[in-house]
């Protein structure tokens, strides 16, 4: 929402634009899709890590570190949620411009 500070008082417009909906779905669908990958990399990496590092230790490490996972499932399930809503406010944006066009369209026309 922006004020766009004209006539009496101000009046406030809301601009909803489905292509900059959809483009932010689809940014924070590839985001979450990269994490993803990042994750599996990094918890890969430190799974090779018991090739040279073995013992105790390490396996407190690669113990601890696994509680992490579901912390970090947890925000890319977060992305991918807020990608879907975008996705479909960019669906219900489409609709309601289509349907006020047609609102407007019937009340002038004669």
């Amino acid at each position: 929402m922006s004020n766009s500070n004209t006539g009496v008082g101000g009046k406030w417009t809301l601009i909803a634009n489905s292509v900059n909906q959809l483009t932010l779905s689809d940014a924070l669908m590839k985001a979450a899709d990269d994490f993803d990958g990042r994750k599996t990399e990094m918890f890969g990496k430190i799974g090779e890590m018991g090739t040279y590092w073995q013992g105790e230790d390490y396996d407190a490490f690669n113990d601890s570190t696994k509680k992490y996972d579901p912390a970090l499932q947890a925000f890319s399930d977060t992305l991918r949620m807020y990608s879907d809503q975008f996705g479909t406010i960019s669906t219900n944006t489409e609709t309601l411009a289509t349907e006020l066009i047609d609102i407007v369209q019937n009340m002038t026309s004669v």
